[in-house]
């Protein structure tokens, strides 16, 4: 990786990326993840470009009474790797690969679920345009990730150890009733399960954000009804462009 972004990037810029690079996994580490910094600037831009890193904006709501919508704010955000394994590999704690393959992380474990969550994120086309997405705001806390699907927002929290049930800032989020919020998904090392006192919260083992994947848009249109008949639509809004005999085409073509 190194001599890759020696051999790719500006001369002039090479030394920043590593520094760069090198801060993910401390960044990954301390309490306070959040970090003021210019988006589109050298290095953290080239290491999206790159496919190097992974960013993950906050959104930008800076109040509690605002509507939760997915647009960024483009200069808080945090970087995860595109690779954990390397990751892992970059730490300075030599043992902390042996420790990991004998089921004892420890201290890092949090940051190191983190980074695979938003890679298997990134992976199943979460991040979209604009990046992956996670929430802080004042009086609320921070929730991990914010994801969007065709029947609304969604908040995805990654707990690690045994008290996965104990999220005051998920609580908080779901309980603002003007955010209309239908359902919360915890990864954790627990079995398949709703919250005893909400139970739009599931909770989800972490290798189950595999199956975690985008809607289709489809499946929540009802073309039996009137409103909903997209082919119906297609004809009444398209007549001018309507093809020749023999080369219509359907929706579903």
């Amino acid at each position: 990786m190194r001599e890759d972004v020696d051999r790719y990037a500006d001369a002039e810029d090479v030394d920043c990326i590593l520094k760069a690079v090198d801060a993910i996994p401390a960044d990954l580490n301390n309490t306070c993840k959040e970090r003021m910094r210019d988006y589109y600037r050298v290095p953290y831009q080239w290491l999206d470009d790159a496919c190097i890193a992974i960013p993950c904006s906050s959104m930008l709501q800076k109040h509690k009474k605002d509507p939760l919508s997915l647009f960024p704010q483009r200069d808080l955000f945090k970087m995860y790797m595109t690779d954990t394994g390397l990751l892992v590999a970059m730490d300075r704690n030599r043992l902390l690969q042996f420790n990991i393959m004998n089921g004892d992380i420890g201290a890092n474990e949090g940051g190191i679920l983190e980074n695979v969550i938003a890679q298997h994120l990134a992976c199943n086309d979460f991040g979209g345009f604009y990046g992956l997405i996670y929430h802080t705001v004042k009086d609320v806390g921070e929730i991990t990730f914010v994801i969007s699907q065709p029947d609304g927002i969604i908040p995805v929290m990654v707990i690690s150890g045994k008290d996965y049930t104990e999220h005051k800032a998920l609580n908080r989020l779901m309980n603002t009733k003007a955010y209309g919020l239908k359902q919360a998904l915890v990864f954790c090392n627990g079995n398949i399960s709703r919250d005893k006192h909400d139970e739009r919260i599931i909770y989800l083992p972490l290798y189950m954000i595999m199956f975690l994947l985008p809607k289709n848009i489809m499946d929540f249109i009802d073309l039996g009804d009137p409103v909903g008949d997209l082919n119906r639509y297609w004809e009444e809004h398209h007549t001018k462009n309507k093809p020749a005999e023999g080369q219509e085409q359907t929706l579903e073509q």
